[in-house]
């Protein structure tokens, strides 16, 4: 987790309302379209409960937009990891295209294809990339479900 940065409650929902998810003081703060129907606010907080379902979803209070500069925000999966092996992921060139298995190698921030793995004497650059899961690994790369031995 890393301070999120926002300044002001307009910092606040803009970055809500672009999808950002944001903790504090134990709450999950997040928008929720499915509120706008029958006027209440689509700002939701909730806590999260026994196995981490949620439970006990409201609006958020005014004492939490008056804290924004302390919400916090899970780091994306390639801040602050080393790819010197690369890391196998699904990569896509844009968020409809078909995702490729491909090994990536670098991250360059502030740029527009930011995901790079290199095959042979080409650099392949991605837009958009998600690390594999062991099962896809396992189905995709080998063949296997998740229990057989490799």
């Amino acid at each position: 987790m890393r301070n999120a940065g926002l300044k002001t409650t307009k910092d606040a929902i803009v970055a809500l309302n672009a999808g950002r998810v944001f903790y504090y003081k134990g709450y999950r703060l997040y928008k929720s379209d499915g509120y706008l129907f029958n006027g209440k606010s689509p700002y939701r907080r909730e806590r999260m409960g026994f196995l981490g379902a949620p439970e006990l979803v409201r609006g958020i209070t005014k004492g939490v937009w008056n804290h924004v500069d302390l919400w916090t925000e899970e780091l994306p999966w390639f801040e602050g990891v080393a790819f010197t092996q690369g890391i196998l992921c699904w990569a896509r060139y844009e968020i409809d295209s078909i995702p490729k298995l491909v090994n990536i190698t670098s991250y360059i921030e502030d740029s527009g294809f930011p995901f790079r793995t290199v095959i042979g004497q080409d650099t392949l650059l991605f837009k958009y990339a998600v690390p594999a899961t062991k099962e896809e690994v396992l189905r995709h790369v080998f063949g296997c479900r998740a229990g057989d031995t490799v």
